[in-house]
């Protein structure tokens, strides 16, 4: 898969998330995952590195439902399969 540069509002789509995720160092994805995996039940993803008390979910995707992250992550999927990762 050839890297690719996305818009914000080109990541507002959970194709596009996915892909930008899939395309990260190992370390910053597994990460990702982890709070996008929390988020999608529900939770904050944790505290920002920034402000302790602020959480990631309210500081960087503020109105997004529970349904996004599952899409997001339906999607990361699809391209681990895709790609043998």
């Amino acid at each position: 898969m050839e890297y690719r540069t996305f818009t914000l509002e080109e990541l507002a789509d959970p194709k596009n998330r996915a892909q930008f995720i899939h395309q990260m160092g190992i370390e910053m994805r597994e990460e990702i995952l982890w709070r996008f995996e929390d988020m999608a039940q529900g939770g904050l993803g944790g505290l920002t590195y920034e402000k302790p008390e602020e959480t990631v979910r309210f500081k960087h995707y503020k109105g997004k439902p529970n349904s996004w992250f599952i899409d997001v992550l339906y999607e990361y999927r699809l391209l681990e399969r895709e790609n043998g990762s």
